[in-house]
């Protein structure tokens, strides 16, 4: 599938079996899913039975839910112009950046961005030297050396603010939480090592995280259609 943009053509390639299975060793992966919820051929696993998803948590200050919509828009296409900058990095691991909006007291919002995902137990970048993050001890869950991918990711979404002029808000706190935490995950794309896939369930040529993608010089990513998934425990 291709989609055309203003900044240029982007292609959906199929994800291939192989890259499937190399992505269930990070990720909790479902599908294909009969029942297609939503268009999804894929579910990320969040909860099953008891037992939740856990994400690393970067806090902003909260703000009025009117002005929700509009910080969720400016993080997600930082989100989506960060990827390129983080793929320097050459982490082999998974990370799966998502805007996330949780409802506080007073009509007030929080949305920040959540990161889940593994490290690559060979990748010897992301388990060299001290984790950033050891204090939230994401090593049990996501294991040695992810913070280190996430505050990476951080690096880039700072730099993709100052070379894009768009606002970036300010981290108030980084925190280890489940998925119960966040009321609405935005789904985008994730990274594994050096390939992109769009977790889009209807892909579209006017939905603009494709020219925020393009831009970027990214032109191929990998179909993964997918929905927050639970599942029940018999």
């Amino acid at each position: 599938m291709k989609l055309k943009t203003a900044a240029g053509v982007v292609t959906l390639r199929k994800t291939t079996r192989k890259q499937l299975e190399r992505l269930g060793g990070f990720l909790p992966l479902a599908g294909p899913i009969p029942e297609r919820p939503g268009g999804a051929d894929y579910g990320i696993i969040m909860k099953q039975g008891r037992r939740e998803t856990w994400a690393i948590k970067q806090q902003p200050v909260d703000i009025r839910k009117s002005e929700a919509n509009e910080l969720a828009t400016f993080n997600q296409a930082l989100v989506v112009q960060a990827i390129h900058r983080y793929l320097k990095w050459g982490f082999t691991g998974v990370l799966m950046p998502c805007v996330y909006l949780q409802p506080k007291v007073k009509q007030m919002m929080e949305v920040g961005i959540a990161y889940s995902g593994g490290a690559d137990p060979s990748d010897a970048k992301a388990r060299r030297g001290l984790d950033p993050l050891a204090g939230l001890d994401p090593t049990a869950m996501h294991g040695e050396g992810f913070g280190k991918m996430v505050i990476a990711f951080i690096e880039c979404l700072a730099k993709t603010a100052a070379a894009t002029d768009t606002p970036l808000f300010t981290t108030i706190d980084m925190d280890h939480r489940p998925r119960s935490a966040f009321d609405r995950l935005l789904f985008s794309f994730l990274i594994h090592g050096q390939d992109v896939y769009s977790l889009k369930i209807n892909p579209a040529s006017d939905d603009p995280v494709w020219t925020w993608l393009r831009v970027t010089g990214i032109d191929k990513v990998y179909a993964l259609p997918s929905v927050p998934y639970e599942i029940q425990d018999d």
